[in-house]
């Protein structure tokens, strides 16, 4: 977990259970990114455009 302190309040980044780029989403672009995917067929498995 990352802690963003402001000058105002402290804030913790975190992802929601529905979303749909997470660390392991976007590890998994750069996977196929990496084993030649073009771009639009990884876009359209994460289901993002």
């Amino acid at each position: 977990m990352w802690l963003v302190e402001g000058p105002l309040h402290p804030e913790v980044l975190v992802s929601h259970g529905s979303a749909r780029l997470t660390v392991h989403g976007r590890r998994l672009i750069v996977q196929r990114h990496r084993a030649g995917w073009p771009q639009a067929h990884i876009a359209a498995a994460m289901g993002v455009s």
